[in-house]
């Protein structure tokens, strides 16, 4: 259902970048679920919607999708996963993700840009270097991590594009602010 490993970009530590990830009329059902459903929001972070509710009664499509592309997921990482949740985030201007590194409360995660049109600059950047153990040794996860004179790399946000992070091999990530007049839409499938 999604794009296997050999049709991926591979960055390298774990992190595939998906320039296609679903069909065009899976991609538009999902939009279509939650744009349409009496979606509850919460703050997540300054300028960050997320969905208050990811269960299955909640988005019963993002929930099958899950269940439909585990196995996609299985072959990028070569290990057994199970969905465990997936969110929504609306960013909306002047959010922007400080460079950290995910908790352990899953093992991979895709994260699929929606909306209309591609972001310049409006991925998410990726340290995916040697000096990632010891960053995350030193900072550990939700801490802010200091990446000055790091190179990075970006998954660019294109509506149905997006990556598979294997969180097991921590990477430090973090956006750039979003500009005004610019609203960033993804979806994000986590496995366990």
């Amino acid at each position: 259902m999604i794009n296997q490993p050999n049709q991926a970009i591979d960055l390298g530590r774990g992190l595939w970048y998906l320039d296609t990830v679903f069909d065009q009329d899976t991609f538009a059902s999902i939009k279509k679920q939650y744009r349409e459903t009496a979606t509850e929001w919460e703050l997540a972070y300054p300028n960050r919607l997320s969905s208050k509710y990811r269960n299955r009664e909640s988005y019963p499509l993002l929930w099958e999708v899950a269940e439909n592309i585990r196995l996609d997921i299985v072959n990028f990482v070569s290990y057994d996963v199970q969905p465990i949740s997936q969110e929504i985030f609306i960013d909306l201007p002047g959010h922007k993700l400080s460079w950290h590194y995910d908790n352990d409360n899953f093992k991979v995660l895709l994260q699929v840009y929606m909306g209309e049109k591609e972001i310049k600059n409006g991925g998410t950047q990726w340290y995916t270097g040697d000096l990632n153990d010891s960053l995350y040794e030193q900072y550990g996860a939700n801490n802010i991590v200091p990446i000055d004179g790091l190179e990075k790399v970006e998954t660019v946000f294109r509506p149905n594009a997006g990556y598979v992070n294997d969180n097991t091999k921590k990477k430090a990530h973090g956006t750039n602010s979003v500009a005004q007049g610019t609203v960033r839409e993804s979806i994000l499938f986590l496995f366990g």
